[in-house]
C-alpha cells in the first residue's frame, strides 16, 4: 500500500500554463495533473480543457476573459485562486468552486423599558449605560476577522470573513441589514449571524431590538412598543428568506444565563434542578427553566424553520465544507448557539467603556476560535 502512495504521489505533476489559450480538451481525462497555474496573458480555458481529470487546485489570472461551460465537467476542485473582480473568479463562484464568507454582528444596547408592559403611555425610561453588549460585537468581530478559510476565496492567509457591524438596530433594521449583509450569497456559500441583546423565554421566545426613535414623541415610543420583540420564528424567516447556503446562529441574550438568576447561591443552585416543559412558561424565579425554555425554543423555532440544503447542488464543493455527493441528501442550514445554563451565562463585566466590557458566553466564544498564534479550538493545527 505504501509502494502505491508513494508511485501515485510521483506520478502526480503541475502545470505551470502560457499561452494566449488552453486549446480544447488540453488535460481531458488527464489522471496525474495534481495542479495548474495559468499565467497571465492566458485570455480563454477551451471546451473540456481539464474535464475528468485529477486536477485538484487551480490559479486563474485577471486576464482570462473566456471559460467553456464544460472546460472542468467531472472535476472537483479542492482550491481555487483568483482575484475577486474578474471574470475566473466570478465563473468560478458561479459554477460553486469559490465560497464566500459572510458574517452580520448586531449589539442592542438602546433599550427603552415600561412601568407597565400593557400600558407604554404608563410611563417609561431610556437605558444607553450597558456597554456589554456593544462590546461583545467588537470581541466577535476581531475573533472572526482572524479565522482563516479552507478554500482561499480571499487568500489562505488572509481574513476569511466580510464582516458587517451594527450596534443599535430596530426590528425592521435588523431585517434590512440581513437583506444587505447577505444579498448575494450562493448556496455554497457560509454566513454567521450574531446578536448580543436582551431576551425573553415567552410566546415563541424572542430578543428586544434597540430604540432608535424619539423619546420625547409619544407615537415613536407606542411604535417601539409595537415591535420592539423579535420571535425566533420570525428571524428564523428572515434569515431563510435572505441568506442563501449554510448560517451559523449565535444568540447572546440575558434570557438564557446567570442574568435572570435573582436569588442567593443556595436559592439558584435550588433552581437549577427544576425544568418547565417545552412550550410551558416557567414560574418567576425558575432560572434554569428559564435558561432550558429560552434555548428550546430557539433551537425549536430554527428546526421548525430550516429549509435544508440540497447536495447535488453542492457537488463541485471541496471535503472540508460539504460531502461530495450525487444523492438528494439535505444537510441542515441552521446551526445555533445559544447562552445557557449557570455555566454559560449571558451577563458579564461592565465597565460603561465599550471596548473592555463583554459577556461572558461572547468571551469564551471568542477564546475558544482564538487567532493565528493561538487556537484552543484548533486541535488538529491545522490552521482552520
Amino acid at each position: 500500500m505504501k509502494e502505491q502512495v508513494l508511485a501515485l504521489l510521483t506520478a502526480s505533476k503541475g502545470e505551470y500554463i502560457s499561452g494566449e489559450a488552453i486549446a480544447d480538451k488540453a488535460y481531458y481525462r488527464d489522471t496525474s495533473i495534481c495542479f495548474a497555474v495559468v499565467e497571465d496573458g492566458v485570455r480563454s480555458i477551451g471546451s473540456k480543457a481539464f474535464a475528468e481529470s485529477s486536477i485538484e487546485q487551480i490559479t486563474l489570472p485577471a486576464s482570462v476573459t473566456y471559460i467553456a461551460d464544460d472546460a472542468f465537467s467531472g472535476v472537483s476542485l479542492e482550491y481555487v485562486n483568483a482575484k475577486k473582480g474578474t471574470y475566473a473568479y466570478s465563473w468560478m463562484r458561479d459554477q460553486g468552486y469559490i465560497t464566500e464568507y459572510r458574517a452580520l454582528v448586531i449589539g442592542e444596547q438602546s433599550f427603552l423599558w415600561f412601568y407597565d408592559d400593557d400600558d407604554p403611555d404608563n410611563g417609561s425610561w431610556m437605558d444607553k449605560k450597558d456597554q456589554r453588549n456593544a462590546g461583545d460585537t467588537i470581541a466577535f468581530t476581531a475573533a472572526l476577522g482572524e479565522v482563516t478559510g479552507p478554500d482561499g476565496a480571499y487568500g489562505p492567509e488572509e481574513s476569511a470573513f466580510q464582516v458587517t457591524r451594527e450596534i443599535n438596530l430596530s426590528y425592521y433594521g435588523v431585517r434590512d441589514a440581513i437583506k444587505t449583509t447577505f444579498a448575494d450569497t450562493r448556496e455554497q456559500d457560509i454566513s454567521v449571524f450574531f446578536i448580543a441583546t436582551h431576551g425573553d423565554e415567552q410566546r415563541d421566545g424572542e430578543l428586544r431590538m434597540a430604540f432608535t426613535g424619539n423619546y420625547y414623541d409619544s407615537a415613536s415610543v407606542r411604535e417601539y412598543w409595537e415591535h420592539r420583540e423579535l420571535s425566533f420564528r420570525t428571524l428564523a424567516s428572515w434569515l431563510t428568506s435572505y441568506v442563501k447556503g449554510r448560517v451559523f446562529v449565535v444568540l447572546e441574550s440575558c434570557g438564557a444565563g446567570s442574568a435572570i438568576y435573582a436569588g442567593t447561591e443556595e436559592q439558584n443552585s435550588a433552581v437549577r434542578l427544576k425544568a418547565a416543559p417545552l412550550g410551558k412558561a416557567p414560574e418567576d424565579g425558575d432560572g434554569e427553566a428559564k435558561s432550558e425554555a429560552f434555548v428550546k425554543k430557539a433551537v425549536e423555532a430554527f428546526s421548525n424553520e430550516d429549509p435544508g440544503i440540497s447536495s447535488t447542488t453542492m457537488e463541485k464543493r471541496d471535503a472540508w465544507s460539504l460531502p461530495r455527493s450525487t444523492g438528494d441528501l439535505r444537510l441542515p442550514k441552521f446551526y445555533v448557539l445559544a447562552a445557557s445554563r449557570h455555566q454559560e451565562m449571558s451577563w458579564g463585566y461592565e465597565t460603561f467603556e465599550t471596548e473592555t466590557s463583554y459577556n461572558f458566553f461572547t468571551r469564551w466564544l471568542t477564546e475558544g476560535i482564538g487567532n493565528k498564534d493561538k487556537s484552543p479550538a484548533d486541535e488538529d493545527h491545522d490552521g482552520y
